[in-house]
């Protein structure tokens, strides 16, 4: 009788949830990383949690590299995406922010100085048979605004 209780779980403390199953090869998958607020949304919306100290970066914005979303005011940076490479950097900046530091958009490349929060971190591993450095790709994504030229800054505000 113990036997039977024990294998159908009755009687004794609850089993713990069985944790996510793994992505099937070629999705991606998702590291804990911390919330980061919307470009232009505060800190205080994003779970009334103490807000992260922004970090200052130096970018240097390649128009080619520059993808825009109207309806969400963003701007996504993706340096270097036509490189193959085990990591990949994003950055989803504010729209405005953008446009207000430069007057307009770049239409050449441009050095900048950001403020961006933590990196939400991704890993994509594709199906085995695809070429793939060991663990799969790593993505961070950093989400903040554009301060202003990079000219502008302070050299020690701006650090890459």
């Amino acid at each position: 009788l113990l036997l039977a209780a024990t294998l159908l779980g009755c009687g004794s403390a609850p089993t713990p949830a069985p944790s996510a199953p793994p992505a099937p090869a070629g999705e991606a998958t998702e590291a804990a990383a911390p919330a980061t607020p919307a470009p232009g949304g505060s800190a205080e919306a994003a779970d009334d949690a103490a807000p992260a100290a922004a970090e200052r970066k130096t970018l240097l914005l390649v128009p080619e590299e520059l993808t825009y979303d109207e309806a969400a005011g963003t701007v996504r940076f993706e340096p270097d995406s036509r490189v193959r490479r085990a990591s990949y950097d994003h950055y989803v900046l504010d729209l405005a922010s953008l446009e207000e530091a430069l007057g307009g958009r770049p239409e050449g490349e441009v050095e900048v100085v950001v403020e961006v929060g933590p990196a939400e971190v991704r890993t994509h591993t594709p199906a085995p048979d695809m070429p793939q450095p060991e663990g799969g790709f790593t993505h961070h994504t950093y989400t903040g605004r554009v301060v202003g030229l990079a000219d502008d800054a302070a050299p020690d505000d701006a650090a890459e």
